[in-house]
């Protein structure tokens, strides 16, 4: 039983990552402060990534409202984000041909294959 977040979720961050650059890295980023009152530099582990980010938008968004209210399992979150990344990537391949511009982009789905979207 996917949940309709995650799903929702899923094929929201992969047409994201087909505009942005998932590789780039957030430069000095900042986490609350032990008090809540000040923001700290962030001290890991490794550097935070557009991917990584969305990666964790996505199951946040499917796991908090699924889980924590007792109606889904963890695996009904972790497949209705692969079900909506499938949906958006179908969708962004039925769109790319009706762009002008010639491109060739490529995203790394969530469990770490890559996808090439070409046009030309």
């Amino acid at each position: 039983y996917p949940t309709g977040h995650g799903a929702v979720a899923g094929a929201c961050i992969t047409v994201l990552k087909f505009f942005l650059n998932g590789a780039a890295t957030f430069t000095n980023p900042v986490v609350p402060s032990c008090d809540g009152l000040t923001l700290d530099a962030y001290a890991g582990p490794g550097s935070l990534t557009v991917n990584g980010e969305l990666h964790k938008l996505a199951h946040n968004i499917s796991f908090g409202h699924g889980i924590h209210a007792g109606i889904h399992w963890r695996s009904d979150t972790d497949y209705s984000i692969l079900l909506g990344e499938a949906v958006a990537i179908s969708f962004l391949e039925d769109q790319m041909y009706s762009y002008q511009e010639n491109f060739d982009v490529s995203i790394t789905k969530v469990d770490g294959t890559v996808h090439h979207f070409k046009n030309f």
